[in-house]
């Protein structure tokens, strides 16, 4: 791979012993080396896998473990769920079924206990515990999507604020913040850090008007800066008009799979905005996907 890739040779093994020392690689005899566990999330996680594979996978891992919760909860934590009722109850088939076994083995989610059974541990019945309450807010989400615009959209700014809420640590929320001429859908914040969010679910992509709506709300204030959410995306002219205030205020985007990933909890709100950052301090463009 160091000549595939005519890497610096110095530079090639350092990070590959640094990726050891993290977990994420494994060697095996005769120079070859496997990617752990760990080493799956944390692809996963960085998006250097594709999309579709990525929600296959979560979706089997999920059916494993609330299959070997279930379980838990009606025989105790000694028992174990064998494979085969695994594969009778959810569906799951080879090698998907076993690769994912495997994986959440490994990370410690569940453990072998022998003869083809699986028990959950206490990690993974906190991750199914934090996945059940995840559910409320996505149950949330599907029920509005056949909605009109303007309904969608005033439930929009509850469920993201509630998904913030729930999926991303050390921020409050605050929503449907008002002022005596002033409505936000709500306000994030995290000690003296401050983000105005305005939702939208139009038919259309949200137009230029809307961001220099939010850049007003920002200029009355200090030090805050502005989330624009659209599940129809934005026209050339709003991210255009958001670049041209970059250099006075920050007005960041959320695309439908932004908003959906937060959702979902596929990522943080602090996830989020590091990535956007990044593109917007190297590049200086507005990103959302």
């Amino acid at each position: 791979m160091c000549e595939e890739t005519k890497a610096d040779h110095t530079a090639f093994w350092n990070l590959v012993d640094r990726l050891k020392d993290e977990g994420i690689l494994k060697g095996r005899m005769g120079g070859w080396y496997e990617l752990t566990p760990i080493g799956v999330i944390h692809a996963e996680q960085n998006d250097l896998a594709p999309v579709e594979l990525r929600g296959e996978n979560d979706e089997v891992r999920t059916k494993i473990l609330v299959r070997c919760a279930q379980t838990y909860h009606e025989q105790g934590s000694r028992y174990h769920t064998h494979k085969q009722v695994i594969e009778a109850e959810t569906d799951l088939t080879d090698p998907l079924l076993t690769a994912n076994l495997l994986l959440l083995d490994g990370v410690g989610y569940i453990e072998s206990s022998g003869n083809m059974g699986w028990k959950l541990t206490h990690l993974g019945l906190a991750a199914v515990e934090q996945f059940e309450q995840g559910k409320s807010v996505v149950d949330w989400f599907e029920s509005i999507i056949d909605e009109t615009p303007q309904k969608r959209g005033r439930e929009l700014q509850k469920i993201i604020a509630a998904a913030v809420e729930k999926h991303s640590s050390g921020w409050t929320q605050e929503e449907g913040a008002r002022t005596s001429n002033e409505e936000m859908d709500a306000v994030f914040s995290r000690a003296r850090e401050y983000y105005l969010l305005e939702s939208k679910w139009e038919k259309d992509p949200i137009e230029a008007a809307v961001v220099r709506e939010l850049y007003g709300k920002l200029g009355n204030r200090i030090d805050v800066r502005g989330i624009l959410a659209s599940m129809s995306g934005f026209s050339a002219g709003a991210v255009k008009q958001a670049e041209d205030y970059i250099g006075q205020k920050v007005v960041l985007f959320f695309g439908p799979d932004d908003i959906t990933s937060l959702i979902y909890n596929k990522a943080s709100l602090e996830e989020l905005l590091d990535a956007k950052y990044r593109e917007l301090i190297i590049r200086r463009t507005i990103s959302f996907n």
